[in-house]
């Protein structure tokens, strides 16, 4: 049933992805991507890493480009978090 504002209570609508709360968003995905890499070694060589530094470096070049994520070029953003949603739903 519609309140004042003519919204309709008790009913959930999709969250729209845009500006800060998308870029919240992608960066939660990038850390989440680096953590699953550096959980187990065996993520790590599915990814195509083959030495535990390449892991390291690269879980902790993750952890920083979403950090840098509001002032990251639209092209970069939209390359790292195609890459990382790819590394979760392989493993």
């Amino acid at each position: 049933m519609p309140d004042r504002s003519g919204a309709l209570r008790g009913v959930c609508r999709p969250l729209l992805r845009s500006g800060r709360g998308r870029h919240v968003e992608d960066a939660d995905l990038l850390h989440r991507a680096a953590a699953w890499l550096r959980a187990d070694p065996a993520h790590a060589r599915a990814t195509g890493l083959t030495c535990e530094e390449d892991t390291a470096a690269l879980a902790a070049l993750l952890d920083v480009l979403a950090a840098m994520f509001p002032h990251m070029d639209p092209a970069v953003r939209r390359d790292v978090v195609a890459s990382c949603r790819a590394v979760l739903e392989h493993g």
